[in-house]
């Protein structure tokens, strides 16, 4: 009885690990991509003092502001009495 709590409490704590290493192995992914990214940016930074790259040129608006307007108010439609057949 006491070979299958064991054996239980081994699997579970197995588990634990395995979720736990994975959970860290993802955390350094995103680490490395966020290092990466900013080592990209500043190399360009240098780049663009340097002379080497054109400046960026500034980038379009692609929103423009959406004025604020009251809503309309809707007028209730008049229907026509339905018709009668003779």
């Amino acid at each position: 009885m006491t070979q299958r709590i064991d054996e239980r409490m081994a699997e579970a704590k197995a588990r634990t690990t395995v979720a736990g290493e994975t959970a860290d192995a993802q955390m350094a992914k995103v680490e490395m991509a966020v290092q990466n990214s900013e080592a990209e940016n500043l190399y360009q930074e240098y780049q663009r003092q340097l002379g080497l790259v054109p400046d960026a040129p500034p980038a379009e608006r692609t929103m423009e502001a959406i004025p604020l307007q009251p809503p309309a108010q809707e007028q209730p439609q008049q229907q026509a009495p339905p018709q009668q057949q003779q």
